[in-house]
């Protein structure tokens, strides 16, 4: 973790400042675009009896720097689908916030069919959790479901951060810290910056003062 093994060399070597690495594996905490390192899909399913207004699902958003889990009326789920396979034991990290319906609207996880992780609650702060995974092909669900009736707050959850390690032996690179974050040599992630000092590019190895 924190270093790279560069192609044909049988040497790992440190990350630079401004970049990190996992030592094998993916994290995604941007959200303009669906990630390209693993297949990934999204849909939901409501209630055909439901009102036309409830029967419009949206499925999951890219939000940026979030991916929530969308519109969804009574009787409704979203679902955010990532399939992979891990060259060794690795495991899952995600970091969410989940504003519904206390004890009735929720999350759950699924891990190749198995729920692994669940949560219900109104105004969660961001919380991390992380399973361990076996070797081998996985199927990960993310799954948002709504009851049968009343809406609170967002009523949706959110996703910041997904981490899935043990996609490969050593990473090949590394990758460069956001806009707003920075890193020092032989990182294994980027910190955000300090109050009142701001990075605008991808890369920093340290942030400046705000103008």
């Amino acid at each position: 973790e924190g270093s790279y093994l560069p192609i044909g060399s049988d040497q790992c070597q440190p990350c630079a400042a401004g970049s990190f690495s996992l030592g094998g594996g993916v994290r995604i905490s941007r959200w303009d675009e669906w990630p390209t390192q693993i297949a990934t899909q999204t849909f939901c399913t409501n209630d055909p009896r439901a009102s036309p207004t409830d029967r419009n699902c949206t499925a999951w958003q890219l939000n940026g720097t979030s991916v929530n889990s969308g519109y969804l009326g009574d009787n409704s789920k979203s679902y955010l689908e990532m399939s992979f396979v891990l060259v060794r034991a690795g495991h899952l990290t995600f970091n969410f916030k989940q504003d519904t319906e206390v004890y009735y609207d929720y999350m759950t996880v699924f891990v190749d069919g198995n729920k692994v992780y669940s949560a219900r609650g109104v105004g969660l702060s961001w919380t991390t959790a992380t399973i361990p995974l076996t070797g081998g092909p996985h199927s990960l669900y993310f799954n948002f479901e709504k009851d049968f009736s009343r809406s609170w707050g967002k009523d949706m959850v959110e996703i910041k951060m997904i981490e899935i390690e043990g996609l490969s032996y050593a990473d090949s690179s590394c990758s460069l810290c956001h806009p707003g974050t920075y890193s020092n040599q032989g990182s294994t992630e980027c910190s955000p910056c300090p109050e009142n000092t701001v990075s605008t590019s991808f890369g920093a190895e340290a942030c400046m003062d705000c103008p």
